[in-house]
């Protein structure tokens, strides 16, 4: 099957076993060590859908513990959260698979989907566009810039306010300077 441009992440994720453009992303996956960033996807949705406490705890033992046997990358700070939560929720790991899922977008989604593509276009269209024109720019652009992460976006608040710290400790020590100018001259 044809491999759409509008074809996202989430909706290939959601056709899960039942095509195969899901068989071959996760083909895909296996190959490239991250296929436990969609097996989190898909027992989380298994969880909103019915959660219970027996699932909560399988889903932390088997992903977010530290050094579990398919841990995945999410930030230190969210991954203490859910380790150490006392309440379970359906929305409980909402956070964690936005992160996830961003995480699967940069660095599984896009390099499968531009491989998908260019296969496909090399194998049936020979005679047609040539691979690097195959997706035009302003569209291969869009895929890279339509959601910001979780991690850029805390890294620009981060940025900002140590740069409002860095301008505060210039004004004081100005101001301290300025004292001790007058102290000295004065």
């Amino acid at each position: 099957m044809t491999l759409q441009f509008n074809d996202t992440l989430e909706s290939i994720l959601e056709l899960n076993h039942k095509h195969e453009l899901y068989h071959d992303f996760v083909l895909y996956l296996k190959q490239t060590y991250c296929l436990e960033n969609v097996l989190f996807y898909q027992e989380v949705r298994e969880y909103q859908r019915k959660p219970t406490l027996s699932r909560y705890k399988a889903i932390i033992n088997k992903y977010i513990q530290v050094n579990s046997a398919q841990e995945i990358n999410i930030p230190c700070e969210m991954r203490q959260e859910l380790i150490h939560s006392e309440t379970y929720t359906k929305t409980s790991f909402d956070q964690a698979l936005e992160s996830i899922l961003e995480l699967i977008r940069v660095n599984s989604y896009l390099p499968w989907w531009y491989q998908h593509h260019h296969r496909h276009h090399q194998h049936h269209h020979r005679n047609s566009l040539t691979p690097s024109m195959s997706v035009p720019e302003h569209r291969w652009q869009s895929l890279f810039t339509s959601r910001p992460s979780f991690t850029s976006l805390r890294d620009v608040k981060c940025m900002e306010q140590r740069q409002e710290k860095k301008v505060n400790l210039f004004q004081r020590k100005r101001q301290a300077l300025m004292v001790r100018v007058r102290k000295t001259f004065l």
